[in-house]
């Protein structure tokens, strides 16, 4: 036998083995790429505040000075005082602003609240489970806006 007639199957098998493992780490590269979530977290910076009368809370206040224009659907209010509410957005009423459900800089919105303990306000942000402002709010000594 001549040694020119060998076959060649170890270096076919080796290519091809190659090209197999190849070709399935592209599937599975492109799979786990595709289900990353690319929702952008959104960015406010939001001030609260609250109103009231000496040694009670009557209302709270949200101002937003700046960032991401937020779909008042999408937001949550949680307050923390003797026990903890969740309230969306779309329950505040607008006190400055365009009357749309859309919260955008320059806006204010409030929520009647009665309380006479300290109060943590807790914005977020439902599809992105993002927390857009923690403020804890001391009972106002005097009547008015005291901010948090």
């Amino acid at each position: 036998m001549s040694r020119f007639a060998r076959a060649q199957s170890d270096v076919i098998g080796i290519v091809l083995l190659t090209a197999v493992v190849v070709i399935l780490m592209a599937l599975v590269g492109t799979t786990i790429l595709a289900t990353v979530d690319t929702q952008e977290r959104p960015t406010a910076d939001l001030k609260v505040s609250v109103n009231g009368t000496s040694g009670t809370i009557t209302n709270v206040s949200i101002a937003h000075h700046g960032g991401t224009s937020l779909t008042a659907d999408e937001v949550t209010v949680a307050f923390r005082a003797n026990s903890t509410d969740r309230v969306p957005l779309t329950d505040f009423t607008e006190q400055q602003g365009d009357s749309d459900s859309i919260f955008n800089p320059g806006e204010r919105w409030g929520y009647n609240l009665t309380t006479s303990e300290l109060l943590r306000v807790v914005i977020a942000h439902g599809p992105t489970s993002t927390v857009l402002a923690d403020h804890e709010c001391d009972v106002p000594t005097t009547v008015g806006y005291t901010r948090c």
